[in-house]
């Protein structure tokens, strides 16, 4: 059976789990939620799924990673203003 993929929404993506030790935040996605994912980005909004059982999964990524990297977290907001620092 292949392992169970983790989701990090700091780090912005999908881990597997011996990658997963490497932040906290990391959390384990249902079998079929990345596959989920995929559809639903590649599909107009319209056409996504809005029951089933993989809903729940997919609606926690896609909430993690917004909250994660929002304009007005303090955790975005230091990320981006650490990226925006150039040398003089």
């Amino acid at each position: 059976a292949p392992q169970p993929l983790h989701f990090a929404p700091e780090h912005g993506g999908v881990l597997c789990a011996g990658c997963r030790s490497s932040t906290a935040d990391a959390f384990p996605m249902a079998p079929g939620v990345l596959d989920r994912l995929r559809e639903t980005i590649e599909s107009p909004v319209r056409e996504a799924p809005r029951t089933g059982d993989l809903l729940e999964g997919v609606l926690r990524v896609v909430r993690a990673h917004v909250l994660a990297h929002a304009p007005g977290n303090s955790r975005a907001a230091v990320k981006l203003s650490s990226r925006s620092r150039r040398p003089a």
